[in-house]
């Protein structure tokens, strides 16, 4: 069972998923701050948790949720423990910024590429760092661990981490434009503390993702679904 349509969502429609639930519909802006959209989320995991008591819940938070705070991270914060408090069994797996073919907005590289196609004038902060990994590797990582796990927490991290700077002149270079962009010298207060079980570390390893160049590959891979 899969529960969503987004881009989670969509790169699992293929999952094998009988024995799970796969929760796919939450909120997926960092930015967000409307108390609806959290009630909306922490409804729809309640109603989902008490239909399917007997599944293994999969729910995907962020790896920065222990770094930021903000009302998204707060909320993400409180929807773990929702689940770890009322599941038999459930992983939930913490991810990077992920990238697909699905054309969500809200999608940082989605929004990072708009913006260079259309020419427009980007503001990054100098300090910050991102950590990019494609929706069809976190696909095959959760196929590799998810029998082997039965209640906890899966940071997935340890991945070549970028400044947001650098990943917007990759994709400036990639797509041919020019980057109109001013680098403000801000910096927030995240951390990237490698914390991979055995697990996923031989996952990511067997897949190639902590490889160096994995993000400008990512890229060039994509540009090319979105062209």
């Amino acid at each position: 069972m899969i529960i969503g349509n987004g881009l989670i969502a969509e790169g699992f429609k293929n999952f094998s998923h009988s024995k799970f639930v796969i929760l796919a519909a939450g909120v997926s802006n960092s930015l967000e701050t409307r108390l609806g959209e959290f009630e909306r989320e922490k409804d729809l995991v309640l109603e989902t948790l008490k239909k399917y008591p007997n599944k293994k819940v999969i729910y995907f938070s962020t790896v920065l949720i222990d770094s930021l705070d903000n009302p998204y991270y707060t909320h993400k914060r409180e929807i773990e423990k929702l689940i770890a408090c009322n599941s038999k069994e459930w992983v939930i797996f913490r991810v990077p910024q992920l990238v697909s073919s699905n054309g969500n907005s809200n999608n940082l590289i989605q929004y990072l590429k708009d913006k260079i196609v259309q020419g427009d004038e980007l503001v990054v902060y100098e300090g910050v760092m991102r950590s990019l990994l494609d929706i069809e590797d976190l696909v095959k990582m959760v196929k590799l661990s998810i029998g082997k796990i039965n209640r906890g927490i899966v940071n997935i991290s340890g991945i070549e981490i970028l400044k947001v700077i650098n990943i917007c002149e990759l994709l400036a270079s990639t797509l041919n434009k020019p980057l109109r962009v001013i680098v403000e010298d801000k910096y927030e207060d995240s951390s990237w503390t490698d914390l991979n079980d055995v697990l996923v570390e031989s996952s990511m390893n067997l897949l190639d993702i902590k490889s160096k160049g994995y993000t400008k590959n990512l890229i060039n891979k994509y540009i090319k679904k979105w062209n």
